[in-house]
């Protein structure tokens, strides 16, 4: 050890500083990027979220065409139909 290792303060040495703050930096360097790793997945999380919505809404206005378009062959259908009982 050096001779500044060697100095104490009140029981603690600065080897001993040096070992918590070493470790105290790391946890929290480990923990910081931990959490902005969950922040990522939660941003990409929500994204997917809301493309589905505008997709889920996309599909929805696309099926309620497809209904719109089936009513009106419905009732062309219905329309030839009554011609031809009328015919009879």
């Amino acid at each position: 050890m050096t001779p500044a290792e060697e100095r104490e303060i009140k029981g603690i040495s600065l080897k001993s500083l040096f070992w918590l703050l070493g470790s105290t930096i790391t946890i929290v360097a480990t923990v910081m990027g931990i959490y902005s790793g969950i922040g990522r997945q939660f941003d990409n999380l929500s994204n997917k979220v809301e493309r589905m919505g505008s997709e889920f809404g996309s599909n929805n206005r696309i099926s309620e065409m497809r209904i719109k378009q089936l009513e009106v062959r419905l009732d062309a259908l219905e329309l030839q139909i009554d011609n031809l009982q009328h015919k009879k």
